[in-house]
């Protein structure tokens, strides 16, 4: 039991040298505005959005938060979810830094018109003393640079427990 308790300290050391394993899932998406507004595109359905906070423990991965946002695309003529990038925005709260991103991003498709955007962040100690309740705003755009109108939802570290 000894031996197990010293290997399992030795490893502690070379897990946070290796690096959290754990990245988000989303790339940037490449157009850049001038953006037109249309209603020609419609809004995205956000289907479910899930907060896990970080851990003060030793661990590589521990003080990562990660936010999962699942997101279905309505039938939209000529606009398949694989050509459609999504730009988040924070309406109402104050959003730990790095928990959205700044630009248009994108991420494979799940299922069908379906797609999960796993976003992370660090959510050390000091950023996790301040609780979620946040109103965002997402947003479809294309590569021609067309923006659909808002999908508002709400990120809220105690509803998504």
């Amino acid at each position: 039991m000894k031996l197990w308790h010293l290997l399992l300290l030795a490893a502690m050391p070379m897990q946070a040298a290796i690096g959290c394993p754990i990245k988000s899932n989303v790339h940037p998406f490449p157009a850049s505005g001038p953006w037109i507004d249309t209603t020609e595109l419609p809004a995205p359905v956000v289907e479910k959005v899930s907060v896990t906070r970080g851990l003060d423990g030793a661990g590589s991965c521990d003080r990562l938060g990660l936010l999962s946002i699942q997101l279905r695309w309505p039938r939209a003529k000529g606009v398949d979810v694989e050509n459609v990038g999504f730009e988040y925005r924070v309406l109402r709260g104050r959003a730990p830094e790095g928990m959205l991103p700044d630009a248009a991003v994108a991420a494979p498709p799940v299922s069908g018109r379906r797609t999960e955007h796993l976003l992370t962040w660090d959510d050390g100690p000091q950023v996790r003393g301040q609780p979620l309740d946040l109103l965002v705003e997402v947003r479809a755009i294309t590569r021609d640079y067309r923006r659909g109108p808002p999908a508002v939802f709400v990120i809220d570290e105690v509803r998504s427990r």
